[in-house]
Formats: structure tokens, sequence, C-alpha cells
């Protein structure tokens, strides 16, 4: 098992569905590999074809004290070393995991055997982040990985976020209802960031797998971006930096947005923020302006400035059909909302378009007297269930008719915002109605976004809502960063 070996398993299918699992830890009750460990034996499910399957990852445990241990009810054996797992039977280890102290963690990347191990995330701290030393035994670090024939992924990190299984010592899916994956990547230089990152698209069945990169070397680094230029479960792929990656990882991302849309959150250089990174990373943060003047001349790089639009972004491209997002229809009850929206489109573009009479002597009859029924059309705070569905209905007439002339669509997107919150709409589930136009605007080519003012969908209604293709925001400015006329 070497890294070029062509009859083996990719990285990225190693990181999202491990056929085994080593961990390295401190058997503290509330030590960061106990909790660890807590996590790998609850998560027992497995997503293969769209089916929930069960799955136990092999887990084997490995602390110099040998014996067993008690996780979450149950006693688990524990390995004195690593050649311990494999002389009871296991030929290869894909995921070695190690959360012990920094200065044990040579010791136990030296008891590796040369292509036995596919990748190790080393959870620990203490190396380039934090001194000359930490720097010279992270080189140390990398030589064992390139003599072994073993990936790192880290160091100091809190490694992988997956819907199967996740190497953090928390476990943000306990609790939550179980969705399916979606189809974006996330790269995040951050230990806190990639759980967040996984937090919050995982509401939206969005994410395939989030990876804390920590100190991950370029070579590791680049063959995951490779792996994903022709990986068709992949949509999409985000990358927040916090220094600018070298060469190889530059020109991997620019052949990447060639394939596929890939999202850039660079976190903007200051003294402050350079020092920040150095003690996160080890890593120097580099020029904002430098990385966005790169990564323009690839069409399908988005640079983000707020980490709220890289959310937002990356959610929405593994969400809505991929249909172009370049002109928007407005509908909603309250004129301030609207206004908010339209404020972030450009009339210069078209993105707001104007209606013509026709379609505006339409929608008069499901409007009261005071509506408008111009772009936004704003129905008021006493629209009923009936206005609203007559409204969607006369809009789809016309995109239709507009579709079977052959015509330039008058618009390509509809955000409604925000009927939760409106207590005459007598229709008990008008999300229902949002996803039933929704498949048949998509026939068309058009896009729906719901916007939740106030954030009142319900977890459950939010992932109905993606899993239908319609995306959920909070804000009605964020409407600017879903359309596909994406501007600096």
């Amino acid at each position: 098992m070497t890294k070029d070996d062509p009859e083996q398993r990719r990285l990225i299918d190693v990181i999202c569905r491990p056929k085994n699992i080593a961990l390295a830890t401190s058997l503290k009750p509330n030590s960061l590999g106990m909790n660890i460990s807590k996590g790998l034996v609850r998560r027992v499910f497995e997503y293969v074809d769209s089916q929930v399957r069960s799955w136990i990852i092999p887990l084997h445990l490995i602390n110099n004290k040998g014996g067993k241990v008690e996780i979450n009810g149950e006693m688990h054996p524990v390995h004195e070393n690593l050649q311990s797992v494999f002389d009871s039977g296991v030929d290869n280890i894909e995921i070695m995991i190690i959360t012990i102290s920094s200065k044990y963690v040579i010791d136990i990347l030296r008891q590796i055997p040369k292509n036995k191990v596919r990748a190790v995330i080393i959870s620990s701290g203490g190396f380039g982040e934090k001194d000359e030393e930490g720097e010279r035994a992270e080189e140390v670090v990398k030589a064992l990985a390139n003599e072994r024939g073993f990936e790192i992924l880290g160091i100091n990190t809190l490694g992988v976020f997956t819907h199967a299984w996740n190497s953090s010592f928390t476990d943000p899916a306990a609790g939550s209802e179980i969705s399916l994956p979606g189809k974006a990547v996330v790269f995040v230089q951050s230990g806190g960031m990639s759980e967040e990152t996984y937090n919050f698209l995982s509401k939206f069945a969005a994410v395939k797998f989030v990876l804390g990169t920590g100190s991950t070397p370029e070579d590791t680094f680049v063959r995951l971006i490779r792996e994903l230029i022709d990986d068709p479960e992949t949509t999409c792929v985000g990358f927040y930096l916090e220094f600018m990656p070298g060469r190889d990882s530059y020109l991997a991302i620019k052949d990447l947005a060639k394939k596929k849309p890939v999202v850039v959150y660079f976190a903007k250089t200051n003294q402050l923020t350079t020092r920040i990174a150095k003690s996160h990373t080890g890593k120097l943060a580099s020029s904002f302006e430098l990385m966005r003047g790169a990564l323009r001349q690839s069409k399908g790089a988005m640079m983000c400035t707020t980490q709220r639009e890289f959310f937002n972004r990356i959610a929405a491209l593994t969400i809505l059909p991929n249909f172009p997002r370049t002109k928007c229809c407005i509908i909603t009850i309250t004129g301030g909302a609207g206004i908010a929206a339209a404020s972030q489109l450009d009339p210069a573009r078209k993105e707001l378009p104007l209606f013509p009479e026709s379609l505006q002597e339409s929608l008069k009859k499901y409007t009261v007297d005071v509506a408008s029924v111009q772009n936004p059309i704003d129905m008021t705070g006493s629209v009923t269930d009936a206005q609203f569905k007559g409204t969607l209905k006369e809009l789809y007439n016309f995109i239709k008719d507009q579709h079977e002339k052959g015509e330039d669509l008058l618009f390509n997107t509809i955000l409604v915002i925000p009927f939760k919150t409106v207590p005459l709409l007598d229709d008990a589930d008008h999300v229902q109605v949002i996803i039933s136009y929704a498949h048949r605007f998509a026939d068309l080519g058009v896009s729906m976004v719901a916007c939740d003012v106030g954030a009142r969908y319900t977890e459950a209604e939010v992932k109905n809502l993606a899993q239908n293709s319609v995306f959920r925001i909070v804000f009605p400015d964020d409407i600017r960063f879903l359309l596909t006329t994406y501007r600096d």
C-alpha cells in the first residue's frame, strides 16, 4: 500500500468511509482521545446508495498501558503499541488518529511500518505554531511520513468531519436528525472553524466532508484537491485560508476551478490577523490582494469577503439547480424585506427586471389594491393562501409561455419572503407549496429561494427545502450571494 499505488482507494474515499481506524489516546475519562472514542463508537451508520445502513468502524485503541477501557458502557481492548494491532490480524490501517501530547507523537509515528498506514490525523498541538523547536519537530514528522509512506492530515487540527464519522473530540451530529450527505467538500485552515463550517452546512444536507487541514503538508493538500477534480460526487469545493498555499496548491485550485465551482475565503491580512494565524498554524498570513489577483483569472473561483458569504455560496452551489441565477423575481409581504433584497441587485445588469404590463395585470387578480405588482411583488400582510398560490401560478404560466416560445426568460430566480410569519395564510404547510412550485419552475430553468426572516423554519423544514432544491436564506440581502453573476 503506497501513496501512488493506482489500485488503492483514493484518499478522499478513505476520509469519507475508512475501513478501520487506530486511535493513539490517553485513557483518562475526559481526555481528548476518550471523547473522540465516544463519538467514533456511537457513529455506527453509513450512507450507501442514498440508504442508511448499519456500519461499525473497526476501532483499535492504542495506549502504552494496554488493558481495557469503558466507552459508552462497553469494555474495549487497548493495544500497548501499533505493532500489537497488526499482530492481532489487521493487515493495514487506513486512518490513524493521534491525540496524545506532542512530545510523544514522533515516538508513535516511528512505530508505523512502511506502507502499512494510509493517513495520520495529528490533533496534537505544540509544533510549528509554538516555537522553533516545534518547527524542527514538525519537519521530523514530515520526514517520517515520506519515509514510511503515510499522508499527514494536520498537525494541530480537529481533523475530519463527515456524516458517517468525525475525528473531533466534539460530536456535532449527536442528537441531530440523520440526513443524507451533500456534495460539497471544504478545506479549513482552522480547527474551530472546521467544526462550525460542518455544523452550518450539514443543516442543509450540503456537505460531503470538511477537513480541518491545520498544517497539512502541501503534497497531501494537492493530492486531495486533484482527486476532487473529476470526482462526480463533489459539485463544489470551499477553501477557508489563513495563509497563502504554495505554488502547487494554487495550480491545483486553478485546475479544479476549471471543472467545478470553487469558493475561497481568505482572512484579510493586518498585523493582528498575521499574529493570530501564526498561533493557529505556524504559518504567516499572506496578502489577501495577492490571492484575489491570482484566483481572479480562474472563472470558477469565487473570492468571499465574509464567512457569511462563504457559507451561503457553498450551500447554494450544492442545493440549487445548476441554472444561471442572474435575474431575480422577489415576492414578499413586507416592503422592508423586499427593499433589502432589491438593494443588493444591480439594475444595470437587469438583476431585478421590470414586469411587463401584461404580467402586472395578471398578478392584480391575486393582490389587494394597495399591493405592488411590480418587481418586487409586495403582497402586504393581508395575503391569503389562495393569493399566494395564485401569484406563483401566474408567474409560472408567464415563464412557461416564454420557455415554449424560446424567448429569454424574464427571470431565472424567485425569492419568496417571509410567508412563515403571516397569520392569515391558511395553508398550514406553505413549505410544501414552495416545494411543489420549485419542481415546476426547475423544469423551466428557474431556481427558488426561500427567505426566512426571523429564522422561524424548523431544522426539518430547512432540510426538506434543501432536499427539494430550494435554498433558505435568513437575511434578504443574502440574495446577492446566490446569483451567478459573481462580482468583486
